[in-house]
């Protein structure tokens, strides 16, 4: 009820839910523009590998979660898809407080994974607080551009490492890595994954404490880390990564995240150097000493 007053709900006449199957409340969002990307060209070509059967709505998708028994939540509640609160007026404490465990699944509100990167709320408070960015800040596609940057060049080592070519880094690492950040990219080799037992109508198995049952399950090399199709192939991730590597070599900044903090600690590092502590003390010393001309003696007669 708080949620409902303090996020209005838009003057777009609502749909009868019953009339809408889930593609039809999709198709029924207005088509918006895309803002430009702010990535450099061939980080930008990684991000379209990534992103592709993600975010259709690049800067502006969004999803709401999963329900109680796992399946995925409609984009439209009462025939009111929630599409029309701009994702890129969305700040950040809004996106943390439309996807608490308070917010049911039948509230319009709610929200999980955002714009074109699909950023849930746990890598979202990560990702602030790397970059600095303070709870008020909105989803413009800076902030989406930087936080990109983010899971490549900082949340996962192994990937990073291969970006920057570290010793003993290794690709296939790397592509497991990007996997687990991105459903749509497939894994390298055939892995094990641990994942919550479904029964069969697919509903979530849980045990006497009402918590989950789990069991693991394998991946054979190019499916979903989370057990989707997955469009993209390790090899085809795998030239990208290639790519990011050649141009670390000749622009680090270009793939390195540069939010405030890291904008701040750049600043601070290419301020000009002291003076030499020689050239402070005379100084001083000059100001200190009266250098004005010397008095005439001779008295006027």
């Amino acid at each position: 009820e708080a949620l409902s007053t303090s996020f209005p709900q838009t003057d777009i006449p609502p749909l009868p839910e019953a009339l809408l199957s889930p593609a039809e409340a999709f198709n029924s969002i207005p088509p918006l523009s895309q803002p430009k990307s702010t990535l450099a060209p061939p980080m930008e070509k990684v991000s379209r590998v990534v992103i592709k059967g993600e975010s259709p709505l690049g800067y502006r998708d969004w999803n709401r979660g999963t329900s109680t028994n796992g399946t995925p939540l409609n984009k439209a509640v009462a025939g009111l898809p929630v599409a029309y609160n701009d994702i890129l007026d969305l700040t950040h404490e809004e996106h943390l407080a439309r996807s608490g465990r308070k917010i049911k699944a039948d509230n319009p509100q709610r929200l999980f994974a955002i714009g074109r990167y699909q950023i849930i709320p746990k890598t979202a408070i990560d990702a602030f607080k790397f970059l600095g960015y303070s709870k008020k800040q909105k989803y413009t596609p800076e902030v989406q551009d930087n936080m990109f940057k983010y899971l490549l060049m900082a949340k996962r080592k192994p990937l990073y490492d291969y970006i920057k070519d570290e010793k003993g880094s290794d690709k296939d690492k790397a592509v497991l890595e990007m996997a687990k950040e991105f459903a749509s990219i497939g894994v390298p080799y055939d892995v094990q994954v641990t994942v919550n037992k479904r029964d069969a109508n697919n509903k979530i198995v849980r045990d006497a404490n009402g918590k989950p049952v789990k069991e693991k399950v394998t991946r054979k090399k190019g499916d979903s880390y989370y057990g989707q199709p997955a469009p993209t192939t390790p090899e085809d991730i795998g030239k990208q990564l290639d790519a990011l590597r050649e141009l670390y070599k000749k622009d680090p900044d270009a793939l390195e995240p540069m939010g405030p903090k890291q904008k701040q600690a750049k600043a601070v590092r290419t301020r000009l150097p002291p003076s030499r502590p020689e050239d402070t003390f005379v100084g001083d010393m000059r100001a200190a000493i009266d250098i004005s001309p010397p008095l005439d003696l001779k008295t006027k007669e």
